[in-house]
């Protein structure tokens, strides 16, 4: 990936992988992070988790993939744990799925690691996932920033996985020992003035033709294409 201090942001922290060991299906573990233990007054504008290191991958058992991000489906989720609460979860178990959509709308455009294939070697990994708090696009984009003045701790939790997340089936093993897990900001000194109160989550929902929402808007985008179409039509033959 391209050197992130060039984009304005600065590194926080590293911890190792929370799964060590060669393993073919790992639980879970969590990595957790404090905005308040590196920053008191500033304003965050931007953030990310940094994977990064060497994976050694051992057999000759390749499984099939999931189909979730590669590598970004290391990171299960991530959710925020603020004091004070403020009757709110700013960052509510958002997913790499959702970080990278969500770049899509912003840039235009996906951010993807090398993808990782389930085969015998040491694979170097490195990728990101973004937490946004500044808004893209909006008048004053830093009144939806993070203003670390208001809380006494920001916790980021980091839920990942390993192999299982990305791979079923098979007997290879995956050995994360040699990764890190780092956090980078973007941030700016004694910004004041008021900030939006937000709650970021992500929903899913099922799209299947028995939904009569979901054929309701099949009919309305088939017409909107449809009808220019038409129109264009009548008015080339006259």
């Amino acid at each position: 990936m391209a050197k992130p201090s060039l984009f304005g942001f600065k590194k926080l922290t590293s911890k190792t992988y929370p799964i060590a060991g060669a393993q073919g299906s790992a639980a879970p573990a969590q990595a957790t992070f404090d905005f308040k233990d590196f920053l008191q007054h500033e304003v965050i504008s931007r953030a990310f988790i940094r994977v990064r290191g060497n994976l050694v991958i051992a057999g000759a058992g390749a499984g099939a993939a999931t189909g979730k991000e590669n590598p970004e489906g290391f990171v299960v989720d991530i959710t925020a744990k603020h004091a004070p609460a403020l009757g709110i979860v700013s960052k509510n178990a958002l997913t790499a799925r959702g970080s990278i959509q969500q770049g899509i709308f912003d840039r235009g455009y996906a951010i993807h690691g090398t993808a990782i294939a389930d085969a015998a070697g040491t694979v170097a990994v490195d990728f990101q996932i973004q937490v946004n708090f500044k808004m893209p696009g909006s008048v004053n984009p830093i009144e939806w920033g993070l203003p670390m003045a208001l809380f006494s701790s920001y916790q980021l939790i980091v839920t990942l996985g390993s192999r299982e997340q990305m791979f079923t089936g098979g007997t290879n093993t995956w050995d994360a020992t040699g990764l890190v897990v780092e956090l980078w900001a973007d941030y700016d000194d004694g910004v004041a003035g008021s900030f939006h109160l937000v709650e970021e989550f992500e929903t899913t929902v099922p799209v299947v033709q028995t939904r009569i929402s979901f054929r309701s808007c099949v009919t309305a985008w088939l017409l909107a294409r449809w009808m220019p179409r038409r129109i264009a039509s009548r008015s080339s033959s006259t």
